[in-house]
């Protein structure tokens, strides 16, 4: 069944349920009678399998538990009733310091203030953290079962780069990646920081079973990333290349979640394992997938469609969007400001491109 063809069925459309109830985030998603549920078809994509539709983010399941410490500081947990955003905000497993901007939904440290005076001194600050005293159960058991027929992804905030520039000034960090004098500093860093990483993958698998961990790590601005392919093979990437490998230890896939303009390091993504990339619309999605898509698989964004628009022009634009990639591995991913009916259309049209 993994790599059979199955034809279209227009009862497929047929809504059976809806999940997502009670997501302050979006709407109730429709469950359509599918021959296999969205976390199937998601997984056989990842695993190199014949998947019957194109993924998309609505099939995704995201979890941000409370109980590490970073959900809460960088502003970002589902499955409890307890956080609202005044409470966002505060100190992360380091003790490092955030602050919760509303407008934006999201942390950041306040400038002006770094928590180590320089990358040297690093362990002048930084404590490991008590992991096993963290609420598990307490979090497990407000957050129920996540498996709800979705492909369920969980997010562990603040990977290498973003944990050094949590640390000190952007500008002192930059100029670390391309100083070989801070790079003793950089990797005694973030051999201090795999181990936790990897303890926190062990009570994700413990707690929650996840599908995939969604690992952040911003490498770029609009233009271009922060640094080069060569600077970040001598300084981040053999750790990443081990965090990846501790998450498929525990039985999860990886999706490495980096903004900016960084299509130029989808190559050392490759070569540290990474399954997924969810990055930002500045990259050329099509170019990607087709290039890459056998190693990686890319998130992907659609045009903006007028909600006014009319099905026949939703099903236009959204087939020459999807006859772009062809059947090059890619996800959609969420665009706040999608039309009402791309989710059933595109289920539509993949279905048919990929099982003619």
């Amino acid at each position: 069944m993994e790599n059979e063809y199955v034809k279209f069925d227009p009862k497929e459309l047929e809504i059976v349920d809806y999940i997502g109830k009670g997501n302050p985030y979006l709407p109730p998603i429709p469950v359509y009678n599918s021959p296999i549920t969205p976390h199937e078809n998601f997984c056989r994509m990842l695993r190199g399998e014949h998947y019957l539709w194109l993924p998309h983010t609505l099939d995704v399941h995201y979890f941000f538990p409370y109980c590490v410490p970073d959900s809460v500081a960088r502003g970002m947990v589902t499955g409890s009733s307890k956080f609202t955003p005044d409470m966002f905000g505060g100190k992360d497993m380091f003790g490092i310091e955030w602050e919760y901007v509303p407008q934006v939904q999201g942390s950041m440290v306040r400038p002006g203030k770094p928590f180590c005076d320089d990358l040297d001194n690093w362990r002048d600050v930084m404590k490991e953290p008590d992991i096993d005293s963290w609420p598990w159960e307490e979090c497990a058991k407000e957050a129920g079962n996540l498996q709800d027929g979705r492909f369920v992804k969980i997010s562990l905030f603040t990977g290498f780069f973003e944990r050094i520039i949590s640390m000190i000034e952007m500008t002192d960090a930059l100029m670390a990646m391309i100083d070989e004098d801070y790079y003793d500093a950089i990797h005694s860093l973030c051999e201090f920081l795999v181990p936790i990483y990897d303890k926190i993958f062990a009570k994700y698998e413990e707690y929650f079973h996840p599908d995939c961990v969604w690992f952040h790590d911003d490498w770029g601005n609009q233009l271009a990333p922060f640094f080069h392919a060569e600077n970040l093979r001598d300084t981040i990437a053999p750790y990443m290349k081990q965090v990846v490998e501790s998450a498929h230890k525990h039985g999860m896939f990886f999706e490495l979640h980096s903004c900016g303009k960084i299509e130029s390091l989808i190559p050392v993504m490759i070569e540290c394992g990474i399954d997924m990339w969810n990055g930002q619309i500045m990259n050329d999605k099509v170019a990607c997938a087709k290039q890459w898509g056998d190693k990686i698989v890319v998130d992907s964004y659609t045009p903006d469609i007028p909600h006014d628009a009319d099905e026949a022009t939703v099903r236009k634009v959204l087939g020459e969007w999807l006859d772009q990639f062809g059947t090059a591995r890619h996800y959609v991913g969420l665009n706040f400001g999608s039309h009402p009916l791309e989710y059933k259309v595109l289920y539509e049209l993949s279905r048919k491109l990929y099982n003619p």
